[in-house]
């Protein structure tokens, strides 16, 4: 669930939707830009969501 790849997926994920929160009102630049001081210096235990997935036939 936590590696070191979940740093580099949490960055892009909210430098990809930045605009979309800043526009909603639910996060400032400012904000923002801590968020992702704090995610690159390392000091942030991250996770990704676990993936579950399943597969079966209908008999």
């Amino acid at each position: 669930m936590a590696s070191p790849a979940c740093t580099a997926l949490e960055a892009a994920t909210v430098r990809q939707v930045r605009n979309r929160l800043v526009a909603a009102g639910l996060a400032t630049d400012a904000e923002i830009d801590r968020h992702l001081a704090n995610v690159e210096a390392g000091t942030m235990d991250l996770a990704t969501a676990p993936m579950i997935s399943a597969w079966g036939r209908q008999e």
